[in-house]
């Protein structure tokens, strides 16, 4: 059409003769000018400042979203041979912009006039089809400076950034720009249009990640370092995962994307419905969900979707998106497809790749010339090269991948090393074919289909019905066809559509347990009862297989159940296979024609799988939890207190729990270790599962161990109730206890508080408090550095131990882990925090001065406990019954296989608690066991209290044991611990155990009331004001309202934690009573709340972590360290100090990088980052910290308003007030638990700021840098609250103002007196008339009413008539303007005219002793509300006129 539009106006020229621009179709212009306006600065013919032709016959470019500012350009011809400028001429064309705008430009090309016009701006549209490159130096790009080098190719992002990823970049300096693919259009520093090469450098091999905006042209770049890829695998439900909950399964891992540093996997087509999984380790020792917690992470799709899922392995935040599902096929050439051009073959249909791109590899493609397209399965849509399709050649035979982005419709293609093509799919398999029938009325079968599982599976467990249909009883089935292994014994299936609508709803089950081959056919009817489906096995196989092979425990036999009877059956009939072989099957006893006893040699345990084979199909053998069977408990519970060695100085008698056992010896030893065996005792099976022996003789020092035979095999172990052992642990000790008791032990007595409420914890490693240097102690590292007085940092006044601990205030100490602990190697001494038990009744041996010596650690231990109680503080002793070190090398778990442990059905243990196993509570005798433990240690050490760890994996029957036996003892022994919910599974399957076996039973924050009962209180910390506090712990520049995050709903939950009404964690249950929160800032895991703050002080500032950038916010970390301790210190609960958390504690150190870092889980660092620096306190930042830490717990002790026991109390006392400020909070305590004092407690997260205050004298006890009993100033009004501080403030008792006398006088046979304070107070005298004391009567003369008083009228607020005057005077009180109380005595007998008339001020009155009220007497009283009369009472005239009784006038 443009060819004979030219022509006609060739033609018209011509003819007319007239002059005619002639636009020659290949014509080009483009606009060269400013980098602000063409972006590529000058560039004659950058395609993208090319003009196109419009329909008014000028060439038009439209610049989008020009920024203001003066702008310069030409119009070229592609070259600068020729250009056009102002007036058409040589000048550069300029014009001017005033804010952002669009910008069309447009050229005449035959008068070569330009004109601009300047409009609205608009987003430039994004033009796919160009491509950036990272250009620049070969040890970066790949290729020296290649504009459009492949490998540097940038790829768009869903937010419209291009970005390239570098890895493993060589240390070095090195150069780059950004190219369109090549020279003509690029971009430097500061995206200037061929502007300057950026530069970098590192130091040493790191990624690098470029990106690149194409709409501003911004450039930037990151260095990144080389992340070491860890194992993360995803284990879930298996229409997700495929393998269910395994989290060893690596189908499931996720790869780590190095550009975004997060983990991810990409499932493809999963089936709609709702869907959970959980991140691991590759085991279940760490697991991540919901919120980076234990609960697992949820999702529900309404149709099948893909699904990509990350995992923040720094934060553990984990993230899904789903993606719709559409299909897509690759249509082409027969060489490449093999079927031609058909746009919908199953075949050549494509799958999604986990990097978001369409796929489908052709096998051996021969050389030549190949087209195809890309199809939504039908010619509909299809995309290959634009409109054309796409071609491609190959030289040579190659394996041919088609690739296809569904987001950009681009296609491309990779070749790889040919082979040979797939073989035809193989048809599903089985030993049973079962065909499942449907009928249904309607005739409609769209969208049915059958899901079929327990059988062999070559492609999914959902099964679509054929076409053709099956004749049956006179109707027409659809038939749906599955096969099953023979080892089979029953098929479960559903009908269903896509979206899971059932017919009918619930599970059926085909039984095949007699069934070894052939066809079975199962017929249901739409509509039908689930049990309502007919099973034909006319067509099947029938014979005998194993349909059940049970373990016994009792006599370690098999019981066989088989489907149909066995002829003759011998012990070569059956097969049996254990984790290391064929095993020996030695007997077989027939209990009836289906079920036989098998007796093998070797043992069978819990923790291992067994198969049982019969004609080659297998049968796994089930082993029942019998442990936790009522029958299990019943047999073999053995109750007695008598578990372990019982010293005498005539005999030891041994009793061991084995119940499995086969035979028992103790073993008798000269050391603990290494020594002589002094002799073997066999032991007796005794009752309950128990064995027994008697050793005569005094046997106090001597070691032992228990040997315990099953089924032919020893072990030999500790005994799980020593009381001491030798070094490390390996061999008990008998040991007479009274021996190690100090002087004076028996008038020891328990340090414990009245209530929970009162306690100030203090958390302490036992090597931390005194190893330092500084410390000024003498047995550094020992329990002995606990009885040392007097001890200072050398060279000052400074005081350290226990003379610190008694300044500072608190009154209990909470040792972490002092019992036996694994990792410590006791010959040498190291470090560990002693999470990691090994024998739970012994004193840790690292502690004492003699590990070798049993006697010498019990002792010791004892020696502490009692110095600690002669300074008036507790001991509490952190536990850890949740888990042990090594769960197969437990000596519970040595003497009775797998007891004591959780363990899955594969044998694996479960790992809750991140440390390897958990502990099976809820088992007789471990429940028994841990009683026991506890009940030892607070009688024999006199523990005042106990921390439990990870009690959240503990049941609530077992800690109800433990309190209710200890508090028999000692009812004020305290009990607190982690709560924190484990998604541990019970054991028992019985009774209601079976119906919730985890959040009913077990120990966690929301089942607060169970454990607070009768048999006592169970404590819970509260990671709720932790967070509020500082932030969550798993991102370390998280922050809490401390550092002025006060965003939504984090008001409110400073204000309930503070009043101990907050949730516990993410969880919709509240505190229940401040009895049960422990409120901490820090404790010995994650940060120290000073390291922490000096995390977050350093990302408010922008700096970098490191010692001098820590240094340079010290004060501000100091000030927030002085805010977090006023808020939790004071709040309702009971307060938790990280010991060393008021002194500053830090905890720096260096990484494997040599970088400066803080420790945040230093557990096993050593002592030059654990332990106490208390040299420290010579600084002035630091011994303020500590003052103020000191000064808020002797507040705290000071008010008992601050430590209320019940939540009605605390919710009646307590509400915060509005401050008008987003910065501030204020909370008000009225007073409670036997305190009246009003408290006001202000939180400022923000600058300087003045506070209005309630009515009345408030003193300040705490501020930003004080605190303390003594009061620091009284104000009123208001006050000035420092920045990021917390004040503290008690109202000042009020005093009755001094009152002076006003006025005196007489008024008929009495006197008065007027006081300052606005009392007239009448009182009678001596003075009697007819044996009446009257006051006066009163009378207007010449209009004019003259009382004594009247001088003093407007001061009069209160009349007092005292006992003995019996009448008030006539117009006494004549209008009065401020009297608002009147008080009578029982001596009244009346009131006379006119007494009150006019006082609109008086509300009330007691006139219940008046027998006569005279005419007018209150007489315009308008403002009584409040009246009482004596019965029979004289009421004259007008006596109550005018007021609202008026009607009581006669």
């Amino acid at each position: 059409m443009k060819k004979c539009i030219s022509l006609l106006l060739v033609l018209v020229m011509v003819l007319s003769c007239v002059p005619v621009a002639v636009f020659a179709e290949d014509a080009a212009y483009y606009v060269a000018g400013t980098a602000s306006l063409c972006e590529s600065n000058w560039n004659c013919s950058d395609p993208g400042n090319k003009m196109t032709l419009n329909e008014d016959g000028l060439y038009e470019k439209l610049f989008h979203s020009v920024p203001a500012g003066n702008h310069e350009f030409k119009i070229t011809d592609g070259t600068w041979n020729n250009s056009w400028g102002k007036n058409g001429g040589s000048a550069n064309y300029t014009f001017a912009t005033t804010e952002v705008q669009d910008v069309t430009i447009t050229f005449n090309a035959s008068t070569k006039e330009i004109n601009v016009t300047l409009s609205e701006a608009t987003d430039k549209p994004v033009d796919e089809s160009v491509a950036y490159y990272v250009a620049g130096s070969a040890g970066l790009c790949g290729a020296e400076w290649d504009p459009g080098f492949e490998g540097a190719k940038m790829t768009r992002g869903t937010d419209g950034l291009y970005t390239k990823l570098f890895k493993n970049v060589p240390a070095g300096t090195y150069e780059f720009k950004i190219t369109a693919g090549d020279w003509t259009r690029n971009w430097g520093v500061g995206g200037v249009a061929d502007g300057q090469n950026i530069k970098f450098t590192t130091t040493e091999e790191k990624h690098v990640l470029i990106t690149f905006n194409a709409d501003t042209k911004a450039i930037s770049y990151e260095i990144k370092d080389l992340i070491v890829e860890e194992l993360y695998v995803i284990a879930g439900t298996e229409e997700l995962c495929g393998s269910g909950w395994n989290p060893g399964d690596l189908n499931n891992k996720m790869p780590l994307n190095a550009m975004t540093g997060l983990y991810e996997k990409y499932y493809i087509n999963v089936p709609a419905g709702t869907h959970q999984f959980k991140v691991t380790d590759g085991s279940w020792s760490n697991s991540w969900g919901k919120d980076g917690g234990s609960d697992n992470f949820e999702f529900a799709n309404e149709k099948a979707c893909n699904v990509f899922i990350t995992f923040n392995a720094e934060t553990k935040e984990i993230t899904v998106e789903l993606i719709e599902v559409a299909d897509y096929y690759v249509a082409g050439s027969d060489g490449l497809c093999g079927v031609g051009w058909n746009p919908g073959y199953a075949a050549n249909k494509m799958y999604l790749d986990a990097d978001g791109l369409y796929k489908k590899l052709f096998k051996s493609v021969p050389a030549g010339t190949h087209e195809c397209k890309v199809t939504n399965g039908t010619w509909d849509q299809s995309w290959g090269d634009g409109g054309n399709n796409f071609v491609f050649e190959t030289d040579d035979v190659y394996n041919v991948t088609i690739i296809f982005n569904a987001e950009t419709k681009e296609l491309s293609y990779e070749l790889s090393e040919a082979t040979a093509p797939d073989a035809p799919p193989a048809p599903d398999t089985g030993d049973i074919e079962l065909r499942v029938h449907y009928y249904r009325p309607d005739g409609d079968y769209s969208g049915w289909e059958v899901h079929m599982w327990n059988g062999v599976e070559t492609l999914s467990s959902t099964r679509k019905f054929a076409d053709e249909t099956v004749s049956y009883n006179g109707k027409e089935w659809k038939v749906a066809t599955y096969y099953a292994d023979a080892s089979d014994v029953w098929v479960g299936f559903i009908i269903k559509t896509p979206s899971w609508t059932k017919d009918p709803d619930g599970d059926r089950k085909i039984d095949i347990s007699n069934v070894t081959g052939g066809v079975v056919n199962v017929y249901a009817e739409s509509g039908s009862a689930l049990e309502d489906f007919i099973t034909d096995k006319s067509d099947a196989t029938l014979g005998a297989k194993v349909t059940a092979a049970i373990y016994n425990y009792k006599d370690s036999t098999i019981t066989v159940t088989v489907s149909y009877p066995i002829e003759n059956p011998t012990i070569d009939t059956f097969t049996l296979e254990g984790p290391d072989g064929q095993m020996t099957i030695s007997a077989i006893e027939v209990i009836d024609e289906y079920n036989y006893k098998l007796t093998y040699e070797g043992i069978i345990d819990e923790m291992n799988v067994y198969t049982l084979y019969y004609n080659e199909v297998p049968c796994k053998v089930t082993i029942p939890n019998t442990y936790s069977t009522s029958e299990f408990e019943a047999e073999f519970t053995y109750e007695g207190d008598d578990l372990g060695a019982t010293w005498s100085a005539e005999s030891t008698t041994f009793r061991l729990w084995a119940p499995t056992a086969a035979a028992v010896c103790v073993n008798l030893y000269t050391a603990g270790e290494g020594g002589d065996k002094i002799s073997e005792v066999e032991m007796t099976k005794d009752v309950n599962g128990t064995w027994i022996a008697t050793v005569e003789g005094n046997l106090n020092g001597t070691y032992y161990t228990y040997s315990v035979t099953r089924k032919g095999e020893t072990v030999e172990a500790c005994d799980p109730y020593a009381r001491t052992t030798g070094v490390n642990g390996n061999r008990a000790m008998v040991i007479d206890l009274d021996s190690t008791d100090p002087e004076n032990w028996e008038n020891d007595t328990y340090v414990t508080q009245e209530n929970y409420t009162d306690a100030v914890i203090w958390e302490l490693h036992v090597r931390d408090f005194s190893i330092d240097e500084t410390s000024g102690m003498v047995n550094k590292g020992k329990y002995l550095a606990f009885t040392e007085t007097g001890t200072t940092v050398p060279g000052t006044e400074i005081k350290t131990g226990v003379d610190y601990m008694v300044d500072l205030g608190v009154n209990y100490v909470h040792l972490l882990p002092v019992y036996d602990i694994n990792s410590v190697d006791e010959t040498t001494g190291g470090y560990n925090w002693g999470y990691d038990p090994k024998n739970y009744n012994v004193p840790e041996g690292s502690y004492s001065t003699d590990p070798y010596n049993g006697a010498v650690r019990v002792g010791e231990f004892k020696q502490m406990v009692q110095s600690l109680h002669n300074q008036g503080i507790g001991v509490i002793m952190d536990v850890v019954y949740n888990h042990v070190a090594d769960a197969g090398n437990f000596c519970f778990n040595q003497i009775v296989p797998g007891y004591f442990s959780r363990i899955h059905d594969d044998g694996s243990y479960q790992s809750n608690s991140g440390c390897g196993n958990d502990t099976a509570s809820e088992r007789a005798m471990v429940s028994k066991y841990i009683v026991d433990s506890v009940l030892y240690w607070n009688t024999e050490y006199h523990i005042d209290g106990f921390r439990w760890d990870l009690v959240g994996l503990i049941d609530v029957e077992t800690i109800n044991a433990v309190m209710e036996a200890v508090h028999a003892v000692n009812p004020d022994i305290i009990f607190y611990g982690e709560g924190w919910e484990m998604c541990s599974w019970t054991t028992k399957d019985e009774g209601e155990w079976a119906s919730d076996p985890y959040s009913k039973k077990m120990t966690i924050q929301p089942n607060d009331a169970l454990v607070n009962t009768e048999a006592g209180v169970f404590a819970f910390f509260n990671d709720t004001i932790r967070n509020v506090i500082h932030g969550g712990v798993f991102t370390a520049t998280d922050k809490g309202f401390v550092c002025g995050n006060l965003s939504d709903g984090i008001k409110t939950t400073v204000t309930d934690s503070y009043m101990a009404y907050s949730q516990w964690g993410s969880n919709s249950e509240r505190v229940d009573t401040p009895l049960q929160t422990v409120n901490y800032a820090s404790c010995h895991d994650n940060y120290t709340l000073f390291d922490n703050f000096t995390v977050d002080a350093l990302d408010l500032n922008g700096l970098e972590l490191s010692a001098e950038n820590a240094a340079l916010v010290a004060e501000q970390a100091a000030a927030y360290n002085n805010l977090a301790a006023a808020y939790y210190i004071t709040a309702q609960g009971v307060p938790f100090i990280h010991a060393g958390e008021e002194m500053l504690r830090s905890k720096p150190s260096v990484d494997a990088e040599n970088n400066f870092v803080f420790d945040h889980n230093s557990y096993s660092s050593g002592d030059g980052v654990n332990s106490f620096k208390w040299g420290q306190l010579a600084n002035e930042l630091n011994a303020a910290s500590y003052e103020y830490y000191k000064g808020l717990i002797a507040f705290r002790k000071a008010h008992p308003a601050l430590r209320m026991t019940e939540q009605a109390e605390i919710l009646s006392a307590m509400s915060a007030l509005e401050t008008g400020s987003n910065d501030v909070i204020a909370i008000l305590n009225k007073g409670g638990n036997g305190e009246n004092a009003e408290i006001l407690t202000v939180i400022n997260v923000g600058a300087d700021v003045a506070v209005t205050l309630p009515e009345g004298q408030w003193n300040v006890y705490v501020n930003a840098d004080i605190a303390g009993t003594e009061v620091i100033e009284t104000v009123s009004g208001s006050v000035t609250v420092s920045a990021t501080s917390a004040m503290i403030l008690v109202k000042a008792e009020e005093t009755e103002p001094e009152v002076e006398v006003v006025a005196t006088g007489w008024s008929g046979y009495t006197t008065w007196v007027l006081t300052s304070d606005g009392t007239l107070t009448v009182s009678p005298t001596a003075e009697r008339w007819n044996g009446k004391c009257n006051m006066a009567n009163y009378h207007k003369v010449n209009g004019v009413l003259t009382l004594p008083w009247s001088g003093y009228a407007d001061q009069i607020t209160k009349v007092v008539i005292e006992e003995g005057v019996n009448a008030v005077g006539q117009m006494a009180f004549y209008e009065m303007p401020n009297l608002k109380e009147v008080v009578l005595p029982e001596s009244i007998e009346e009131v006379r005219n006119y007494t009150f008339k006019n006082v609109a001020s008086l509300t009330t009155i007691n006139l219940e002793v008046v027998e006569t009220i005279r005419e007018g007497a209150f007489y315009g009283c308008s403002g009584l509300e409040d009246l009482t009369f004596a019965e029979g009472v004289v009421i004259e005239d007008w006596a109550f006129s005018k007021t609202p009784y008026a009607s009581m006038n006669p």
